[in-house]
């Protein structure tokens, strides 16, 4: 991987988590890890190195397509034990994305299949009508009206 996340997970993990949660009426069973596009391919890079870091996931038109789609390989070969841990995930893109986007989303949706993710533990959509930046407000708000329905 490029850019450094290795060390910026790490630095989420020792750092900033410990802060936020001594500092913050925080529950650490509830750890929601919620970004779009780029920030998205961070949260498949952690659901591959170390997903337990995290309880619920939601990936927003992850850029999958980046470094001809490495995280997508890796993901589909990490073994299924190491996501037990993971409460649920909601994985969204746009209808009207480019391929590469498209494809990207769909070959992690399989993945998550492969490794047992069903029912209750996992929503994938295509939002309608958007494009990427479009469908970010959607992605958010579905996500997280997904991710915490129960609470």
């Amino acid at each position: 991987m490029a850019g450094g996340v290795a060390e910026f997970a790490v630095f989420l993990k020792d750092e900033l988590i410990p802060v936020i949660e001594s500092r913050y009426p925080a529950d650490p069973s509830r750890r929601c890890f919620a970004e779009y596009s780029l920030g998205g391919l961070l949260g498949v890079y952690l659901l591959t190195a170390d997903p337990e870091m995290f309880q619920y996931y939601l990936l927003g038109s992850p850029s999958l397509w980046f470094n001809n789609f490495y995280l997508d390989s890796v993901f589909t070969w990490a073994p299924v034990e190491r996501l037990k841990g993971i409460g649920s995930v909601h994985l969204s893109v746009g209808e009207e994305e480019s391929w590469e986007m498209l494809k990207g989303f769909d070959v992690l949706r399989t993945g998550f299949r492969h490794k047992g993710f069903e029912g209750s533990r996992i929503k994938t959509e295509i939002i309608s009508q958007s494009a990427h930046v479009g469908a970010m407000p959607t992605a958010l708000y579905k996500g997280l009206r997904f991710l915490f329905r129960n609470h």
